[in-house]
């Protein structure tokens, strides 16, 4: 009885902390399978998570290191908060309404973006949203700033490259985009799909389909789940 009552006390210190109570978006089941890992961790611990019955998937001890983690992350469930909002601005019914929601996810994740320690594993992620949702808000300059610096700050970072090639392309630069994923070092892309997708696209949009063919068979070999590329090519007389 005495261990119930002390796991009782851990959790309610846990759930009723500041920083425990600053994610305070309601999401659906389905939105909580959607969330990462690390999200779906972090928003367990919130108190919005127990009222919604997340909570009692974890255990206390799991509540604590989360907690610590969390906060070692800008305050992640500001961050988590902001991915939901990402989600749901992509199907938002009006485009007054996407930018409003637009707007919230970018209060969220720059939160943690201000504060999140360069060494946690999550910075690059929690910049990078932070420059994909200002350039969603028609902020392409301060979008390819963030981007910058995340580049300079973590070179090894492939994920910021790929999203300034997008970007670069989504402005009609699709050569400025091409050369910049191909100064990227040859052995991310033995691995990486989204790179070997990024350039196929583009060279296969700049008619350039020769170029393009060994990088999109290269992405599918990789499981790149999209098939409009490979079956562009396919039409064109390319055998994957």
């Amino acid at each position: 009885m005495l261990r119930f009552a002390r796991r009782v006390g851990l959790l309610t210190a846990i759930l009723c902390s500041p920083l425990a109570q600053a994610f305070d978006v309601v999401i659906s089941e389905t939105e909580f399978r959607m969330l990462s890992d690390n999200c779906k961790r972090f928003y367990s611990v919130t108190q919005i998570g127990r009222t919604l019955g997340f909570t009692m998937r974890f255990s206390a001890t799991e509540h604590r290191e989360t907690t610590a983690d969390a906060e070692r992350a800008g305050g992640a469930w500001h961050y988590c908060a902001g991915t939901v909002y990402m989600s749901r601005a992509a199907v938002a019914p009006t485009p007054d309404k996407k930018q409003y929601i637009l707007n919230m996810a970018l209060k969220e994740i720059s939160f943690s973006a201000r504060k999140i320690l360069e060494e946690h594993r999550m910075y690059g992620e929690v910049q990078l949203n932070q420059a994909k949702v200002t350039f969603l808000l028609g902020q392409q300059d301060a979008s390819k700033s963030l981007l910058q610096q995340l580049m300079q700050k973590n070179p090894d970072y492939i994920p910021a490259r790929i999203e300034l090639a997008r970007q670069l392309a989504k402005t009609n630069q699709l050569q400025q985009a091409v050369d910049l994923l191909l100064a990227i070092d040859e052995k991310w892309r033995e691995k990486s799909a989204d790179l070997n997708y990024a350039l196929g696209l583009y060279l296969f949009k700049l008619g350039k389909f020769e170029q393009s063919y060994p990088y999109a068979k290269r992405a599918y070999q990789l499981r790149y789940p999209l098939p409009w590329l490979k079956n562009q090519l396919k039409r064109k007389g390319f055998k994957f």
